[in-house]
């Protein structure tokens, strides 16, 4: 698209080092003028915490029309979404400093409507007493559940989960092609983020979400909400 006014990108946004400069919460309108056309933005995140980055077309329509990548200075992906319509993204900041917003064709289907994409950071606070929450205790008042469960984790952990030394991380070649979306509690002690971050980083098409206010527990409000986002999503690829 050319540009018209400070709220449009510019003609040349098409690499990492002419990209538009987004200012927290203030949205840039756009649009791919060409198949092969990739508008970058750019933004400075002062603190580790979140990049809340919203996408916003003119129309909706079912198919994934726009392709919208998140990644650092380093070139590094945070993660990837397809969408056709409104579309919030919220990617886990480990590290300060630039970072990337590209946004371009979804496999073959083109549109050159205008959109606007928004982005803001957001600093990771002290989380106040009683925000996380765990399995509902009540689950474990039954001494035959509570058994059943202890019995059944021991087995798996004697065990090593039947898996042998890195023989996920080894294997995921064969599935990294797949789509897919891990949800991960930032406050997960049983299973570290640290795993997820690994997981993710050999699996290419796959989105990260680390829900900052969450646990282990995927009854959490954070990680149901992130759930049920990430089943939404799926059902409109595949309707």
């Amino acid at each position: 698209g050319s540009a018209k006014t400070k709220s449009f990108e510019t003609e040349n946004n098409d690499t990492t080092a002419t990209a538009d400069v987004l200012q927290s919460g203030i949205p840039i309108t756009a649009n791919l003028k060409s198949t092969d056309d990739i508008d970058y933005f750019v933004i400075d995140v002062a603190k580790v915490g979140t990049l809340n980055v919203d996408f916003d077309p003119s129309s909706e329509v079912s198919l994934s029309t726009h392709q919208i990548t998140v990644f650092d200075s380093e070139g590094n992906s945070v993660l990837t979404r397809h969408t056709g319509s409104d579309t919030s993204l919220e990617a886990s900041i480990t590290k300060a400093g630039k970072f990337y917003i590209a946004v371009q064709q979804s496999g073959t289907a083109y549109s050159d409507i205008e959109y606007s994409v928004k982005a803001s950071a957001q600093a990771i606070t002290q989380v106040p007493d009683g925000s996380i929450t765990g399995t509902n205790g009540d689950d474990f008042s039954d001494g035959h559940f509570a058994l059943a469960l202890a019995r059944i984790e021991c087995h798996y952990f004697v065990n090593q989960c039947f898996f042998e030394p890195n023989q996920l991380l080894k294997n995921m070649h064969k599935i990294s092609h797949l789509p897919g979306i891990i949800v991960h509690g930032r406050y997960d002690m049983i299973c570290p983020a640290e795993q997820a971050f690994e997981v993710h980083a050999l699996w290419q098409a796959c989105q990260l979400h680390i829900v900052r206010d969450a646990g282990h527990a995927q009854q959490e409000p954070g990680i149901v909400d992130n759930l049920i986002k990430a089943t939404r999503e799926f059902a409109i690829k595949l309707a």
